[in-house]
């Protein structure tokens, strides 16, 4: 899991110093978390060169900043590094990714090991670096080591896709959503969005749970739309949402697993998002039958299976804010008494992209 701290300041990182200080966050915890002696944030210029943007010397605890590695130096490493995505290395001063890097970088700094992170930006190109190094004797990267620093620069890598662009268009996309003030719903429409690039909507295949910000995985469903009539069927569901209705429903139709008006709703919210071949964001709040009352957010995103412009599945992420006590003592319990439920759902008839421009965003729909 990413380390609170740096999630903590992720949700900040709106501004250049609140992503300077998510810079800070995440060297701390890398260095906290692999024991490394240096932890940095490197930037790719232009030509070729790198640029640190902060490091941490965990032995003095200080920050330092504005190093720079030339392009011929970087080549080779930066060549492994695209193509591996991660570069871990026991030996700089043998290893072929890093021997031309020695002289002017590596052996002046007294690095003697590195395990470094490729960060890319939202049309996958190369942005950023996060890198641990070790100083004095030689050590063998831990797979620990490996998932921590992955899921740390999963987290910067988010936040530059979200920091791309100008100030003023991030202010439009921000303003552009009903639900900036939900972090797990803003991760899935940035992941969504920087999958589906230039296209209506991203392929089923592009979504991938080894990619996607882990804490995401729980609050997720992929729902298969099914027609004539039209029906869903869950192929994929979260832990989380197994935990809530006490049963794993994967594999069943809504009309298997659950029962009046909420069942319609939820059947509406698929077909609307079919019917717009764009995500829908919705709330509800109601009543389970057995008492107690629930209140849920929901982002559903559509995906292509052949590449087309309708949907054929549908991505949801699914939050609970605040509930009451009571929960559906079976899931053919989930439905609720007529006039006990109250919904809204928004069809955003385009996610921004934070390059849009005012005059191209389309008005959002609303129906209650």
């Amino acid at each position: 899991m990413v380390m609170q701290r740096s999630q903590a300041a992720f949700l900040a990182a709106q501004t250049r110093d609140g992503l300077l200080r998510l810079f800070e966050a995440v060297c701390s915890d890398a260095a906290e978390a692999t024991g490394a002696s240096r932890t940095s944030l490197w930037y790719f210029e232009p030509d070729g060169s790198l640029t640190c943007q902060r490091q941490l010397d965990s032995r003095s605890n200080s920050f330092a900043s504005g190093q720079s590695i030339d392009r011929m130096a970087a080549m080779p490493y930066t060549e492994v590094l695209l193509r591996d995505r991660i570069v871990a290395v026991t030996d700089i001063a043998t290893h072929p990714a890093t021997a031309a890097m020695a002289e002017e970088y590596l052996r002046p700094n007294g690095v003697s090991s590195l395990l470094d992170f490729l960060i890319v930006d939202h049309e996958d190109r190369p942005a950023a670096i996060l890198c641990c190094e070790q100083c004095g004797p030689e050590r063998i990267w831990s797979e620990s080591d490996v998932v921590a620093l992955y899921e740390l620069a999963g987290l910067i890598g988010r936040t530059l896709r979200y920091q791309t662009g100008t100030p003023a268009q991030r202010a439009r996309f921000a303003a552009s959503l009903p639900f900036t003030d939900e972090p797990l719903l803003m991760e899935a429409a940035l992941y969504w969005s920087a999958k589906r690039g230039k296209r209506a909507m991203p392929r089923r295949s592009d979504i991938s749970p080894v990619d996607m910000p882990r804490q995401l995985l729980p609050h997720l469903i992929v729902g298969e739309l099914l027609h004539d009539p039209f029906q869903v069927r869950f192929r994929l569901v979260g832990t989380e949402m197994v935990a809530r209705y006490g049963r794993d429903y994967t594999g069943l139709t809504i009309d298997e697993f659950m029962t009046g008006d909420y069942a319609a709703y939820i059947k509406s919210l698929f077909l609307k998002t079919y019917e717009t071949a764009a995500p829908v964001y919705s709330e509800s709040q109601f009543k389970w039958n057995d008492g107690g009352t629930s209140r849920t957010r929901r982002l559903m995103l559509p995906l292509t299976l052949d590449g087309g412009s309708q949907p054929q599945q549908v991505l949801v992420a699914q939050v609970w804010p605040a509930e009451t006590s009571g929960r559906p003592p079976s899931p053919t319990a989930i439905s609720v008494r007529p006039g006990s439920i109250s919904n809204s759902d928004t069809a955003i008839e385009r996610l921004p992209r934070l390059t849009d421009n005012p005059g191209q965003q389309r008005k959002t729909a609303k129906s209650t």
